[in-house]
C-alpha cells in the first residue's frame, strides 16, 4: 500500500456516468461505454472466468511472455475489468494498482486478490503523480475509450522515463470485417475500415451470452495517438492462438485473420 500513497494524486472517488471527455471526431454518436459494461458486468464475470472459455486463454501467454516485461516493480493495469489480467501481473510484479470504470467489476476484483489495489476511475484523468509506474498494461481496454488520445496521454505522463506502455487490442482488421458465411475456407469481407465507429457484438457459447460494446479505430489512431504522445514503438505482435493452452481448436479462422494485436511502445 505505501506504493499507491506515492503514486496517487488527490482523492479518488468513483466516477459519474458521461465524465468522459469524448473523441472530437465522433461526439456526436458516442456512447457512454462505462454504462454498458457496467450493465453487462455479471455476465462479464461469469464469461470471464469461466476456465478456458474465451480468447484470453489463447494468447494472454503470448503477450505475458512477449510483450510484458521482467522486473515489472510498480505496475498500472488500466482497464482491468474483473482483475483476470491483474491477478497475472502480481505473480511477478512487486505493486499492482488496477483502474476500471465499473464498480461492480472492481468490488469482485477486490473480492479475488487482497494483494493488490483496485480503484473504479476515468483513464484519461488518472490520479496518479506524473512518472509514478515502470510499466503501464492496457489488455483489452483501449477500445473502450471514448478517447484514445487521452488515454494514451495519461498513461504516457505516468510511466516513468524507460517505461513501457503495454497494450493488446482487437485487431483493427479482424474487427471490422466478416464471413460471408460459415465455411472454415470462406473469404473475409472489410467494409469501412478506416471510419472510427462504435460497435456491438452479442456472443454466446456453451450457455454463456455476452454483449461487447467497443470502439473500432485503424491502426493509425492508435499509433498516432502513441507518437503524439512521445512514446516509441518498440514491438508489435499478431499473434496466433496457442490452442495447447486452451486444450482444443476453437478459432480456425484466426489462423487466416489476426484476432488481436499486441503493442509494446517505450518512454524515452
Amino acid at each position: 500500500m505505501a506504493a499507491f500513497g506515492a503514486a496517487a494524486r488527490g482523492r479518488w472517488e468513483p466516477i459519474e456516468s458521461g465524465s468522459e471527455t469524448d473523441g472530437p471526431e465522433w461526439d456526436a454518436q458516442s456512447m457512454d461505454l462505462r454504462k454498458a459494461w457496467e450493465e453487462q458486468a455479471a455476465r462479464w464475470l461469469d464469461w470471464a472466468r469461466a476456465p478456458k472459455h474465451d480468447s484470453f486463454w489463447a494468447y494472454s501467454g503470448s503477450f505475458f511472455n512477449d510483450i510484458v516485461p521482467d522486473g515489472l516493480g510498480l505496475v498500472l493495469d488500466l482497464g482491468c475489468g474483473e482483475g483476470r489480467v491483474s491477478r497475472l501481473l502480481a505473480e511477478s510484479a512487486q505493486h499492482i494498482i488496477a483502474i476500471d470504470s465499473s464498480p461492480t467489476l472492481i468490488r469482485e476484483a477486490r473480492a479475488a486478490d487482497l494483494q493488490s489495489v483496485y480503484l473504479v476511475g476515468d483513464a484519461t484523468r488518472l490520479p496518479f503523480e506524473s512518472e509514478s509506474f515502470r510499466t503501464v498494461v492496457a489488455y483489452n481496454s483501449l477500445m473502450d475509450l471514448n478517447d484514445v488520445p487521452a488515454g494514451v496521454a495519461e498513461a504516457t505522463r505516468v510511466l516513468k522515463t524507460g517505461g513501457l506502455f503495454c497494450i493488446c487490442i482487437l485487431h483493427p482488421v479482424g474487427d471490422v470485417g466478416r464471413f460471408p458465411n460459415e465455411d472454415e475456407d470462406a473469404p473475409f469481407m472489410i467494409d469501412d475500415y478506416y471510419k472510427s465507429q462504435l460497435y456491438e457484438q452479442c456472443h454466446e457459447r456453451d450457455g454463456l451470452q455476452m454483449t461487447f460494446n467497443s470502439w473500432h479505430h485503424p491502426l493509425s489512431h492508435y499509433t498516432d495517438s502513441l507518437q503524439a504522445s512521445g512514446l516509441l514503438i518498440d514491438r508489435i505482435k499478431e499473434p496466433l492462438p496457442d490452442y495447447e493452452a486452451l486444450g482444443r481448436r476453437q478459432w480456425p479462422r484466426a489462423e487466416r485473420i489476426p484476432m488481436f494485436m499486441f503493442i509494446r511502445a517505450v518512454k524515452p
